[in-house]
């Protein structure tokens, strides 16, 4: 309001200065309408007028914001369609199993030709042997042996045609018996039997002369 104010008065002030003096006859020369070549005594200066402000163009006023309605109501889901059961297929009928080719039955194999039962073998028969002889009363170098110097006998049974020192040797240590030992559970067969007695320092006399025994 003060800058239009302003302007106004300078406008006013201009417009009676050229009421008063401007275009006035002058009265030293008397010819109205010429230019008075005088300095004026007061001059006049006509500032320049401000540029006017550009108005301000209005800024809009907001749209008032709409007054929100109620809240729409949420539609109902719709039920799912049910799927329709699906028709169990029907089993294929299984296929017949094929009938087995009979076997052919096998050959039987002959029976074996019974084999002859061996004959048997006669129960081998068994004896007892009794073997007596005279006790020694002297050594082979015609010496005195007394009985207690003798501290046994050696019987060898040899079957068949076995050396007589590889045969069987039993030893006899009843020197205080009579002179006779037994052999029991001999089998049936020929045998060559021969004796020998034994001191008590362990010599050994001559072997007898072997006889033949025959055991049936």
């Amino acid at each position: 309001m003060s800058f239009v104010s302003r302007a106004f008065t300078l406008i006013f002030l201009s417009s009676i200065l050229v009421a008063c003096g401007g275009g006035s006859e002058d009265p030293g020369n008397g010819n109205p309408g010429s230019p008075d070549n005088s300095t004026p005594d007061t001059p006049i200066i006509e500032e320049p007028l401000p540029e006017p402000e550009p108005t301000p163009t209005p800024e809009p006023e907001p749209a008032p914001e709409p007054t929100p309605g109620p809240a729409p109501k949420p539609e109902p889901t719709p039920e799912p369609t049910p799927e329709p059961t699906p028709e169990p297929k029907p089993e294929p009928a299984p296929e017949p199993e094929p009938t087995p080719e009979p076997k052919p039955e096998p050959t039987p194999e002959p029976e074996p030709t019974p084999e002859p039962e061996p004959t048997p073998e006669p129960t081998p028969v068994a004896r007892d042997l009794n073997v007596s002889w005279t006790i020694p009363d002297s050594r082979e170098d015609g010496s005195d042996l007394a009985l207690y110097e003798i501290d046994g006998y050696v019987i060898y049974l040899a079957a068949g045609n076995t050396p007589i020192d590889q045969g069987l040797a039993i030893f006899v240590d009843e020197v205080n018996a009579t002179s006779q030992y037994t052999i029991e559970s001999v089998a049936e067969g020929s045998y060559s039997l021969a004796i020998t007695a034994v001191d008590i320092d362990g010599v050994f006399s001559q072997l007898t002369t072997p006889v033949t025994v025959l055991i049936q």
